[in-house]
């Protein structure tokens, strides 16, 4: 008798995905990076991308581990999801991530007691109804580029500021809206 296959989760879906559409878009030879100036509210931001997309953001101390946007299909909401590491000793104060990527700019997450698990932050989830008005961008057929601004006030008295560029493929985009009920 044959068991049946366990049904792949709907975040390896989309990841898999991701990483063979990024692949496509971007190809090019592995290690190479490109950086390009990304219009975002209030002027541009520099873009770096390589053979596997954005590349995540490290600067004083503070290395990104991860950045986007994921479907909670038991709530029917989506969520977005935030990690950063620092250097051993590094205290955050803070954390304030914005969504720069057009006007209006909107807060998508503040800490204001970051604890750190191993060296480790990782957002406190913040939950979207799906059909919030903020992101209208889900429904564009295209690429979307979103720009996130963290801002870090740390306890030596740096404030370490990064932009984090996350891609959303029109892929998956269409699997975010179909899996949240929002098209058939």
């Amino acid at each position: 008798m044959q068991t049946p296959a366990a049904k792949p989760s709907l975040r390896l879906i989309l990841a898999a995905a991701a990483v063979l559409v990024l692949t496509g878009c971007t190809a090019g030879s592995l290690g190479s990076t490109t950086t390009v100036l990304l219009p975002v509210a209030g002027g541009t931001v520099p873009f770096s991308y390589g053979s596997h997309g954005p590349i995540l953001e490290e600067k004083d101390g503070v290395r990104m581990e991860g950045a986007g946007l994921e479907a909670n299909l038991e709530k029917r909401q989506v969520e977005y999801y935030f990690k950063f590491a620092v250097k051993p000793g590094a205290v955050p104060l803070r954390v304030t991530i914005v969504d720069i990527t057009e006007d209006p700019v909107q807060i998508v997450c503040e800490d204001r007691a970051p604890r750190l698990v191993n060296g480790e932050w990782t957002a406190p989830v913040v939950p979207l109804d799906a059909k919030d008005p903020s992101l209208g961008w889900l429904f564009n057929v295209e690429e979307s580029l979103r720009a996130y601004r963290i801002t870090i006030p740390m306890s030596d008295g740096r404030t370490v500021v990064l932009t984090q560029v996350q891609a959303y493929a029109d892929v998956i985009k269409a699997a975010l809206r179909k899996a949240l009920g929002l098209e058939s």
